[in-house]
C-alpha cells in the first residue's frame, strides 16, 4: 500500500522575489476563509513541481515575532497535512500565498478548518480555468 508523504520540502516554498512580486501584482485569484486569505496563480513553466507556497503573517496584524512564527507554523502544518487535496495543473506551477488576516493567534484546529475550506475553492477555480479555453 502506497501512503502519500506529507512532507513540505524547501523546493516547494515560494522564495524568489520576482515570483512573489508577480503573484501579488498580478493578483490572479484570491479566496478568504477566516483567518486565512489565499492568493494564487499558475506560472507557465516546465517544472516538475506541482506547486510552490508562501506563508505570510504580517507585522501589522501580529506585532510580536513569537505570534507571527506561531501563525506561520500553524499554516505550514495545516497545509502539510492537507496538501494531498490540492489539484495538480498541467499548464505550469501553481503558486499560492497564504496570508494571515486575523489580529490574534487562533487555535490550530481553526486554521486547519479554514485551509480545508480554501483548498476546494482553489481546485474549483483551476478546474474552471482548465475547461475554459
Amino acid at each position: 500500500m502506497n501512503v502519500p508523504r506529507n512532507g513540505l520540502p524547501k523546493a516547494r516554498h515560494l522564495c524568489l522575489k520576482r515570483d512573489i512580486d508577480v503573484l501579488f501584482a498580478k493578483g490572479s485569484h484570491s479566496a478568504m476563509a477566516y483567518p486565512l486569505r489565499a492568493i494564487w496563480t499558475v506560472k507557465p513553466t516546465e517544472s516538475p513541481l506541482p506547486y510552490q507556497i508562501l506563508f505570510v503573517a504580517p507585522k501589522r496584524k501580529l506585532h510580536h515575532a513569537v505570534d507571527r512564527n506561531l501563525a506561520k507554523r500553524h499554516m505550514r502544518e495545516a497545509f502539510r497535512t492537507n496538501q494531498h487535496s490540492l489539484p495538480t495543473t498541467e499548464h505550469g506551477v501553481l503558486q499560492i500565498a497564504l496570508l494571515w488576516v486575523a489580529d490574534t493567534n487562533l487555535s490550530y484546529a481553526r486554521v486547519e478548518r479554514a485551509l480545508q475550506q480554501l483548498l476546494p475553492k482553489i481546485s474549483q477555480t483551476l478546474s474552471q480555468q482548465a475547461t475554459t479555453p
